[in-house]
């Protein structure tokens, strides 16, 4: 079993909840004048997924490494295999987080007057997404590889580079990128009311935090075999 660090899954958890209670105050209160122009009641609990989302895709991959002690400590030359125990520990602060949003999310879903399937749908791309992040993170921490640098890029360029590239093709050219568009976790959560571009997006980056999961050990196996 992993050895864990307890403070930094708590600030984790306080981090969580001050970014989610915040970003609500903030647009319920309207604190900033242009947000209530932007946020209406219909668009409260949408807000809240992208709240949510920019959460488990920007600041929640700085707190793997750290939770993640011993992983995150042992000596680059040991490569010994990736503990079950270090990504269920990560799993389960996924696990933790949701339950602590749940009875914010519920609250927004009653104010937005949605139903309990565009709930799923948005609450399940926040909880894939963040798996895939943690999956991809635990296995950076196994490999040691200095990964934070191309992965923010690379969320960068899937969340705004992708949407603004299908814009511009479609505004200049007249040429239909929507694919592009689709990539984009943000762009997801907008269409979680109608369409079923948060389902596909949620079974695809599910598919690829099985395959990060499950991928390192077949490897393993496979090359102890042919040996």
């Amino acid at each position: 079993m992993s050895r864990v660090s307890l403070h930094q899954t708590i600030v984790l958890y306080l981090s969580w909840l001050a970014v989610i209670t915040g970003a609500m105050l903030i647009a319920l209160a309207g604190a900033i004048p242009f947000t209530s122009f932007l946020i209406t009641p219909a668009d409260t609990f949408q807000y809240l997924i992208y709240t949510q989302l920019f959460f488990v895709l920007v600041i929640w991959p700085g707190f793997i490494p750290k939770i993640l002690a011993e992983e995150s400590a042992r000596p680059i030359g040991d490569h010994a295999p990736l503990q079950a125990g270090s990504v269920n520990v990560l799993l389960l602060q996924v696990v933790v987080l949701s339950l602590f949003v749940l009875p914010i999310a519920m609250i927004c879903m009653n104010v937005s007057t949605l139903d309990f399937a565009t709930f799923f749908k948005g609450q399940l791309l926040v909880i894939v997404m963040a798996s895939f992040v943690a999956a991809l993170f635990a296995l950076g921490v196994e490999r040691k590889w200095k990964m934070r640098a191309w992965y923010y890029a690379a969320f960068f360029v899937a969340s705004a580079g992708f949407p603004f590239a299908a814009f511009v093709a479609w505004d200049a050219f007249g040429t239909s990128l929507q694919f592009l568009s689709s990539l984009s976790p943000f762009w997801a959560a907008s269409h979680i009311n109608s369409g079923s571009t948060p389902l596909v997006q949620s079974a695809i980056y599910g598919g690829a935090t099985i395959g990060l999961l499950l991928g390192p050990a077949f490897l393993r196996r496979t090359q102890r075999t042919a040996a």
